[in-house]
């Protein structure tokens, strides 16, 4: 067998054995970012990411439901919702960030 063969099957190998997983952040690793203290580069992460879940979840909705917060409501203010709710249901923090920040936005801010 050729060198290049091996190594390919290797790679092959590797690949199926990998797990896949289709979420970018679990709520564990979004909360590990949005609480460490004294990490600017951490807090930017987990603002950034709230904001942006926080603007498709507006703008696009999760699972057919919209949030409707007040305008005047800031991504700081966001932040702390999902924190708090990470907190509160430590049953959810496996699944996906992304979700959980659905969530909580949208039983904080329901629309009318």
């Amino acid at each position: 067998m050729s060198n290049r063969f091996i190594w390919v099957l290797v790679a092959g190998v590797i690949v199926c054995a990998s797990p896949a997983r289709a979420d970018f952040q679990t709520g564990n690793e979004l909360l590990f970012f949005c609480t460490l203290n004294n990490d600017v580069l951490a807090k930017g992460i987990c603002l950034g990411y709230v904001e942006a879940i926080a603007d498709f979840v507006r703008y696009f909705g999760y699972q057919g439901v919209k949030y409707c917060a007040d305008p005047n409501v800031t991504a700081q203010q966001m932040m702390d919702i999902t924190v708090q709710f990470l907190r509160a249901n430590p049953a959810t923090r496996h699944l996906s960030a992304s979700g959980i920040v659905a969530v909580a936005l949208t039983q904080n801010f329901p629309c009318q």
